[in-house]
Formats: C-alpha cells, structure tokens, sequence
C-alpha cells in the first residue's frame, strides 16, 4: 500500500446514463463498453529542466476517458526512461506496471517528485542508495492507467485504459530509493494503542515481502489471551479509513486453528479483529496479501 489523494482502500463508484452500462438491478450497475479515448495533455514545463526533490511536485493533467457515461474512476501515474532509440522503459516489479503510490481521482495531479524520483530510479535499475548513479538530466515519460473500482476497491477490468505517453526532456532525479512497505497490526498485544504517528515506536508492523508486491509478513509474539488484533495500512486514526480487518463491522471475529493454520479472508477497508478467546500465547507468522484480500495466520 503511499500518502493517498483518496485512500484506494475506500473508493465508491458514481455510475449513471446509460448508454455504455446495463443495470442487473438499480443499485449494481454493469459496464459493457470498454473505453478508447483517453489523453494526458503534454505538460507546459515538458522542454525546461525540472529538479526533483522530496519538498516539489510536478503537474499532468488529462481528459476524462470516454466512458459514455457519468463514473469516478481512479488515475494511477506510471513512469519510465526514455532510451536513446526512442523505446520508453517503463517502471515495473515483476513484469507489472508499478504506479505511484499517491493516486487521484481528478483529472489534474500535483505528483510527488519523491515518488517520481525513486520510480526513475527503479526504472533505471538502482535497487539501493550504494547503487545510485546520478544520471544528470534525462528525458523521463508518464502515463496515466484509469479504472473504475468496485465496492471492494478492485479494478473492473472492462472500464481499464491507459493513456498515452508524455515526456519531460529534461529531468533529473536524486538519490530516492523505494523500499518495501510497512503495514501496522493494532490489537490486545500492544494494549489497543491508537493508531496515530506518536505511537508509532510502540506500534506492532509486519513487513512487505518486497517492493510492489502487496503481501505482508511478519513474526507477532502474542501472550495468552491477547490474540486479537487487526491492521491499518497507515496511522491516521480509529476512523481514518486505513484499517483492514475481518468484517465490516467493529465487532470482534472468533477464529480457530486447524492444525495450527488460519486462512480466510480480509475486508479492504474493514474493522473488527481477529480472536483466538482461548489462546494460550505463542508465536503467529503472519501473511495478509492485499491482491487477494486473504490472510493467514500459522503458530510456530
């Protein structure tokens, strides 16, 4: 999971009219019609020398897609290099395009230049600090991927589109270097803590398994009777809209192990907590993966 426009954890649709989507009923709308026009306007600064750093932002704007009737979706930046033969090499993890973390849903950005930074250094290859070469200024490309998310914040594949490509002729990056991301579990074992930035070096976290990959895991010592927790993508309080939990509702939600192993699902964004009511302390390896929305639980 990135200081978000709109957390992609909590995205609701606006779909009206209809002359590209069906109803199965009023309040589930259908898309039928993939869109095919969607352009991001060359940007005014696109021939200067842009400086990034983690204090300026650099700005795109675009056109709607052409959905054919009235959606919301959400706009993810991607970016590349642009090569000497003229091929961009875009910045991706494991053969998928990477997007930055901060997402929109207008249809004009102020990007963070730390993230277009550290995507142009992964483009470029460095994986770490004592691999960063400054390149000095280069011509680095954008485009933007649109969809239109579900109730569960999942890309409807059929209202997906990327835009065309823009460049910056002239900009040169820093040594910004991405690394995996941090997911925060708060429950009994830190005494329900609140999930806010002072708190932080109290606050129980399990680790990305890498960059981009959007699995989590983590070893948590839990005593007796405090196996109940849930987690938060980022320390913004109770009701910030980051929190992952079991269900929907904030109530607690009973689990058992079978022979020693949990696996169920996880609600994006949810509440609730996960409970063992008997459980006689140990160590829980712990797995939540946010592509699939699962988590597994295994006492050692």
């Amino acid at each position: 999971m990135k200081s978000k426009i709109l957390s992609l954890l909590a995205l609701g649709i606006a779909v009206f009219g209809m002359a590209s989507c069906s109803d199965d009923n009023d309040s589930n709308p259908v898309i039928d019609t993939k869109p095919t026009k969607f352009v991001l306007n060359t940007p005014t600064m696109s021939e200067q020398h842009v400086q990034l750093s983690a204090e300026n932002t650099v700005t795109l704007a675009w056109s709607a897609p052409d959905y054919d009737f009235l959606a919301l979706p959400t706009y993810y930046v991607q970016v590349g290099v642009k090569q000497a033969d003229g091929s961009i090499t875009w910045d991706e993890v494991d053969g998928k395009p990477y997007y930055l973390e901060t997402t929109y849903n207008s249809v004009k950005a102020n990007v963070p230049g730390e993230e277009i930074a550290m995507s142009i250094n992964s483009a470029l290859g460095f994986k770490s600090e004592d691999e960063y070469t400054d390149k000095g200024y280069i011509e680095v490309a954008f485009r933007i991927h649109a969809a239109i998310l579900d109730g569960e914040g999942v890309e409807i594949p059929v209202s997906t589109i990327e835009s065309n490509a823009v460049t910056f002729k002239y900009m040169s990056s820093y040594k910004a270097i991405r690394a995996p991301k941090t997911m925060f579990v708060i429950g009994a074992q830190d005494d329900w803590i609140e999930p806010i930035p002072a708190n932080k070096p109290n606050i129980t976290t399990i680790t990305e398994t890498g960059v981009g990959t959007g699995i989590y895991k983590g070893t948590l010592s839990l005593g007796a009777g405090k196996f109940q927790f849930r987690f938060y993508t980022a320390l913004t309080g109770w009701d910030g809209g980051a929190s992952i939990g079991p269900q929907a509702d904030d109530n607690t939600f009973e689990i058992a192990l079978k022979d020693n192993v949990y696996e169920g699902s996880a609600t994006i964004p949810g509440k609730g907590s996960w409970s063992i009511p008997d459980w006689e302390g140990g160590d829980v390896v712990v797995i939540l993966d946010l592509n699939k929305s699962t988590v597994r639980f295994e006492k050692k």
